[in-house]
C-alpha cells in the first residue's frame, strides 16, 4: 500500500445512488465501517484533495428528531437490489411526486 493511502484505512467503498438516478462510486467517510448498512441516507462531502482536486464523498446524514421531521437526502448506499416499482417510491412516469 502507498503510504499516502494510510491514514484512510480502513475506508468504505461504496455506489451511492443520487436521488436524481445516477449511481455514483465514492467513500462514505466520518463513520466507522461497521455503521455503514444499505440504504442508508448519505449526504455529500467535497475533500479537497489539493488546491486543483476535490473528491466527492458522502457521510452519513443527521436522523431526523422527529418523524414528521424528514431529513434532506442526496443519495443511499446502494446493494444491487431492484428498486420498487415507480408507483410504490412516489413516482409517476419517472418523476417524483413532492
Amino acid at each position: 500500500m502507498h503510504p499516502s493511502f494510510r491514514p484512510d484505512v480502513p475506508y468504505v467503498y461504496a455506489i451511492v445512488e443520487l436521488d436524481e438516478g445516477p449511481h455514483m462510486p465514492t467513500n462514505i467517510v466520518e463513520c466507522s465501517p461497521d455503521d455503514v448498512t444499505v440504504d442508508m441516507p448519505v449526504e455529500v462531502v467535497f475533500d479537497d484533495v489539493t488546491q486543483e482536486m476535490t473528491l466527492v464523498k458522502f457521510k452519513p446524514a443527521p436522523i431526523a428528531p422527529a418523524e414528521d421531521a424528514p431529513v434532506e437526502e442526496t443519495g443511499a448506499v446502494e446493494a444491487g437490489a431492484e428498486k420498487p416499482p415507480a408507483e410504490e417510491r412516489g413516482e409517476e412516469d419517472g418523476h417524483r411526486e413532492e
